[in-house]
């Protein structure tokens, strides 16, 4: 078997890039229930480009910083093979955390198949090498089908448990470390045979050629990181409101009165017959977590919502209160308020489905508050 060794500073490159280009594609896949469902597979097919090209560099850069005795290449089919698999199951994955409910076997079974993306991204790359033989043994086989899907799962479960701004770099840290891991623990149970003299195989792609396309890869990822973040950084209050023409039934449009001082109402989004609708934000009277998801009170029906109560609370406008962690309540339906010892209730008038909701005591005076009391 042939000895090797390591370049520390592109092994160090090689994390980084997995870390930008996880962070890269769950962030923008965040808030997209709110899209069509045209533009949201948009949405994700480019997070699943992101993310497969960014494993696949992090791979090759890994393999830039090997350093063996013998010049090696790269056949040009396996190499491309690599990276279009990798796509394709980051992107099964994210259509099932996006499309699926988000429940903890659709959880499962997409952080499965991002780590098991990883473990065969890996493995077709390695088939690639040309100028020795890359010898798997049987022991770093065995643990690589164990440790992909547990960190892929891992990951996922730390990015879409809450999607919140520090869930989605937790995330990302998780899945990036997750896929050197594999790679370098795969590495660890590899060894490299020298070919026999009298073989020779025709080279497609050699080191120079693969790390051009490595540098664009990774720089077209961290041009993405930084576009992506900016976004991702900027203040809730930033984001745009979307309004739509009912809201000024009189004239069809959005009104431009400088003394208009009444706050515009949000479009919110509810699955309904297989479709994403919306309804306007002062027509919702409490809204209720269930699991990742919402329920949407109304005085006519009750309605499932994509997003999570979390964030309901960043996009909520100011007259709705989180009255408890499972709760928040419009304060226009809110028709009378009852003090307990250690909690309290809110009464909400003319909903059929919810009489009242309940106050927890870390509230109590926040709710006083924005009741006027």
């Amino acid at each position: 078997m042939l000895t090797y060794t390591y370049s520390l500073p592109l092994v160090m490159a090689s994390i980084i890039i997995a870390i930008l280009a996880a962070f890269t594609g769950l962030a923008l896949t965040n808030g997209i229930s709110e899209l069509s469902v045209i533009r949201r597979k948009l949405q994700i097919g480019m997070a699943a480009i992101v993310i497969g090209g960014g494993i696949w560099s992090m791979h090759f850069v890994a393999l830039l910083a090997l350093r063996l005795p013998v010049d090696i290449s790269y056949d040009l089919v396996w190499t491309i093979g690599s990276v279009l698999i990798e796509i394709l199951m980051s992107g099964a994955a994210l259509l099932i955390l996006h499309f699926a409910k988000r429940n903890w076997l659709n959880i499962a079974i997409a952080g499965s198949l991002m780590g098991y993306g990883i473990v065969t991204m890996h493995f077709v790359g390695m088939l690639g090498i040309r100028g020795c033989i890359p010898v798997f043994w049987l022991t770093g086989k065995l643990i690589l089908i164990v440790v992909g899907p547990a960190t892929g799962i891992l990951a996922v479960w730390a990015a879409y448990r809450s999607r919140t701004r520090l869930n989605i770099i937790l995330g990302s840290i998780i899945f990036g470390l997750s896929v050197s891991v594999i790679h370098y623990v795969g590495m660890y149970w590899t060894g490299f045979a020298a070919l026999p003299p009298e073989e020779t195989i025709v080279t497609s792609l050699d080191n120079g050629v693969l790390a051009l396309w490595v540098l664009f890869s990774a720089f077209a990822i961290c041009g993405f990181f930084l576009l992506t973040s900016a976004t991702f950084l900027a203040p809730q209050s930033a984001r745009p409101v979307i309004a739509s023409p009912s809201d000024h039934p009189e004239t069809g449009s959005i009104a431009d009165d400088p003394e208009e001082t009444e706050p515009r109402a949000l479009r919110v989004p509810y699955e309904k017959e297989s479709s994403i609708r919306f309804l306007r934000s002062d027509e919702i009277a409490v809204i209720q977590a269930e699991g990742h998801y919402s329920v949407l009170y109304t005085s006519k029906e009750k309605l499932f919502c994509p997003w999570s109560i979390s964030n309901a609370m960043d996009r909520m406008p100011d007259n709705f209160i989180r009255t408890h962690r499972s709760y928040m309540v419009n304060v226009n339906f809110v028709s009378g308020f009852v003090r307990n010892k250690d909690n309290g209730r809110c009464m909400i008038d003319n909903i059929r489905e919810l009489s009242e909701v309940p106050i927890s005591r870390s509230r109590i005076d926040d709710v006083k508050t924005a009741l006027d009391l």
